[in-house]
C-alpha cells in the first residue's frame, strides 16, 4: 500500500513537472522555474 502511494505521488509529480515546463531539457528547467514561480 505504502508503495502505490509512493509511485502515485511520483506520477502527480512528473505530470506537473511536464505540464509547467514544457519539453523536458535539463538546463532550462532550472531557469524555468523561477520564471514560473515570479
Amino acid at each position: 500500500m505504502v508503495l502505490v502511494a509512493v509511485l502515485v505521488v511520483v506520477v502527480v509529480v512528473v505530470l506537473f513537472a511536464v505540464v509547467d515546463l514544457g519539453p523536458p531539457h535539463a538546463t532550462t528547467n532550472k531557469a524555468a522555474i523561477p520564471n514560473r514561480l515570479r
